[in-house]
């Protein structure tokens, strides 16, 4: 079968690149070996991105961590929820599990902050307004907390909603200190 490795060379101008290089062998109708059939891609371009895509992904995760700061996609077809390292990490739930789905999110939150929330989805999906709500959270050792909650919906070229995403910030030191709404 074919195999595939990556080799990174100097090229005569000055620059590294990134080759992808796969080969079979040929053999014969007697079964010898006869040579190799190959193909060279120039994957420079590829693992320059991917390289940008590593940093930056970095820098968001270390600005995540400090800032107090989660992020979240929700595609309310599919009830498909992401959260990023953040949002585990605010609301007390080991990384890795299934968040819980929009249904669920009932459970993490009081009643007030629950029915404010979902009057700003319904209002996201239905008009494609964005919203900033201030709520009271629960984590599962039933310690409260607030954050800000800021939505936005994604549409498609012809304005449906696709989903929506956004951010949670933790302002519960804040609040405690007097500085927050």
């Amino acid at each position: 079968g074919w195999q595939a490795v990556v080799l990174r060379w100097w090229s005569r101008d000055g620059r590294y690149v990134s080759l992808e290089s796969s080969a079979a062998p040929l053999f014969d109708a007697a079964g010898r070996l006869e040579g190799f059939l190959g193909i060279d891609r120039d994957i420079s371009v590829i693992r320059e991105l991917q390289l940008q895509l590593d940093e930056r992904e970095g820098l968001l995760a270390m600005a995540e961590r400090l800032s107090g700061l989660g992020y979240w996609t929700w595609d309310p077809a599919s009830d498909h929820v992401r959260w990023s390292a953040g949002m585990y990490r605010a609301f007390g739930l080991p990384p890795g599990v299934a968040p819980p789905s929009f249904a669920e999110h009932r459970e993490l939150m009081g009643a007030d902050s629950h029915a404010r929330l979902d009057r700003a989805v319904r209002a996201a999906l239905e008009r494609g307004e964005a919203y900033s709500l201030d709520l009271e959270l629960r984590r599962p050792d039933g310690s409260c907390w607030h954050a800000i909650a800021v939505g936005e919906p994604v549409h498609d070229a012809r304005g449906k909603v696709l989903r929506l995403w956004g951010v949670l910030y933790d302002v519960t030191e804040q609040r405690a200190r007097g500085l927050a709404a």
